[in-house]
């Protein structure tokens, strides 16, 4: 992956260069120090976790592993899945990589993610839990769900 600069000359950097990384408290702008020792202040664009997350090692996934995903919702629990592709390795662990990347990553608590073995166990990957199969989660995720609806319905006065 290259990420382009502010220079004048408009260069693209190879993440493989970059040894450290912050954001530039006064102007807001993204800045790489470089193994050669440059600094470079990054043009406008992905955010300090995706170049992070784009320069961790990634290997292929064996084929049978699906990334399993449910919204929470007034309807119910809305259920998709995404063939896992890869993993990744960051530093809090290996994840998986899916084609959409939007399954990937989402930092809300209407959601959870999990992941679908090829012998059909099921790990959720916020918890350390693990089901016998892809039923069993579901059937959890609606028991939460119901909960969750509960819990606002009270806050709300509804």
């Amino acid at each position: 992956m290259f990420i382009k600069t502010k220079s004048e000359r408009g260069d693209w950097i190879n993440i493989t260069e970059i040894v450290r990384l912050w954001e530039d408290k006064e102007s807001g702008y993204n800045v790489a120090e470089l193994r050669d020792g440059r600094t470079e202040v990054l043009f406008t664009g992905p955010s300090l976790d995706d170049i992070s997350r784009a320069a961790c090692p990634m290997v292929p996934a064996q084929s049978g592993f699906e990334l399993l995903t449910a919204d929470y919702s007034d309807e119910g629990a809305e259920f998709s899945r995404q063939p896992i592709i890869g993993w990744r390795f960051r530093p809090s662990g290996p994840g998986p990589v899916v084609a959409d990347e939007s399954f990937e990553y989402r930092d809300d608590t209407t959601y959870e993610t999990a992941v679908k073995f090829p012998d059909g166990q099921v790990a959720m990957l916020s918890h350390s839990f693990r089901y016998e199969n892809e039923t069993a989660w579901r059937a959890e995720i609606e028991k939460f769900n119901r909960t969750w609806k509960e819990q606002m319905r009270t806050r709300l006065g509804v």
